[in-house]
């Protein structure tokens, strides 16, 4: 997991050519430029998904996990206070994962938490469980999805 400021992100560009790309779209959209719902960035492999909706409760949040798929998510409206696991260890699967969506489902509370809100973003890498869109009152969220399998 990476958990930074956005001032910091063009350090991780060198990850690779999506990467620069996804971080060329976070530096668009920390400044108010993104629509709700999905926008491609580069076709099958980046691209964004920006919602809007209420917080959820932390005993309301599960785990999910990506295998080939990373997620960079930034918080531009509202308090989004996303859970994190280290590892798989101790969680159990809630919904089987489904290779077409690279999405899986794991039972668990969070009990560590990270503020995603004003100059911060994070970027989880497959296998890293996180709950996201955790908080009170209307969140916008942006997850942009980075194929590095």
């Amino acid at each position: 997991m990476i958990y930074d400021t956005l001032s910091a992100m063009n350090r991780y560009r060198h990850l690779s050519p999506n990467f620069a790309a996804a971080f060329d779209y976070l530096s668009r959209a920390a400044v108010g430029d993104y629509v709700l719902g999905r926008t491609e960035i580069i076709p099958g492999e980046v691209w964004a998904i920006a919602i809007s909706k209420p917080g959820r409760r932390a005993e309301d949040a599960t785990f999910e996990y990506h295998e080939r798929f990373a997620d960079v998510q930034f918080c531009p409206a509202g308090r989004d206070e996303f859970g994190w696991h280290d590892g798989m260890a101790g969680l159990n699967p809630a919904v089987p994962f489904n290779s077409d969506t690279d999405n899986g489902i794991l039972a668990g509370v969070p009990r560590e938490f990270l503020p995603l809100h004003g100059n911060r973003f994070a970027v989880m890498f497959p296998r890293e469980p996180h709950a996201p869109h955790i908080g009170e009152g209307e969140i916008t969220r942006i997850c942009i999805k980075v194929r590095v399998d």
